[in-house]
């Protein structure tokens, strides 16, 4: 659980708290001094500490598909929408007003998500770094198990590089042809990357996209402030 204090559209980013104990999460949410919250939760259940979240003056907001945001959606089954991706493209329109935006999350899933004109249109799901990784050796009978490793030969010359190859410059290669796919329609496109593998690709891409490390998290006090801002 991540908590990410804000002063309007700033985010507090030294401040920022991480913990999975619970004890720990209560104790700090008791200790902040706060007028609104938002959380996102991607589990099927609600935290044993989401009761102290009463303690915000102005009370706090669960996204949910059906929280108004400030930018439209033609998602058609808003119901199984990610959150998170919910959150990274309001983000993405709030750094990029009105522009064509895709952004990417390279995270446990890799998703992508095309923005135009304050429009989410939809986007894509695919498995994650760690998630081909992981497939590869759990369903196979020989290959091993793998995390990322930066130095790696190409073509590879031991089963060890050919699953970096494998994993690593396709999803590299994955990302460029997204990218070129959604170019052919929006030229001006501009391509934002979050997520814990995003560093990774941007190194490897070099064309131009923007790294926030912090994306959802203002894609979520943007919601948050326009939900206030309707009351």
């Amino acid at each position: 659980m991540k908590i990410y204090p804000a002063k309007n559209d700033k985010l507090e980013a030294p401040e920022i708290f991480s913990s999975s104990d619970d004890r720990l999460i209560q104790t700090h949410i008791k200790s902040l001094d706060f007028l609104h919250c938002i959380v996102s939760n991607v589990g099927i259940t609600s935290p044993i500490w989401y009761d102290v979240l009463s303690a915000a003056k102005g009370g706090f907001i669960e996204l949910k598909g059906h929280t108004p945001i400030p930018i439209k959606s033609q998602y058609r089954t808003p119901e199984t929408l990610g959150y998170d991706r919910i959150a990274n493209v309001v983000g993405a329109d709030f750094l990029f007003p009105g522009q064509n935006i895709l952004a990417i999350d390279a995270g446990t899933a890799l998703t992508y998500d095309l923005v135009s004109n304050n429009n989410y249109l939809g986007g894509a799901i695919a498995p994650g770094m760690q998630l081909r990784f992981d497939a590869l050796h759990q369903h196979t009978s020989r290959l091993p198990s793998l995390k990322y490793m930066q130095d790696y030969e190409v073509p590879g010359k031991t089963t060890k590089d050919s699953i970096l190859n494998g994993v690593v410059e396709g999803i590299v290669n994955e990302i460029k042809g997204t990218i070129n796919t959604y170019q052919k329609e929006y030229s001006d496109l501009i391509t934002v990357i979050t997520g814990g593998d995003a560093d990774i690709f941007v190194k490897m891409i070099k064309n131009g996209i923007f790294a926030e490390p912090y994306l959802l998290a203002k894609g979520l006090n943007r919601i948050l402030n326009y939900n206030v801002e309707k009351t």
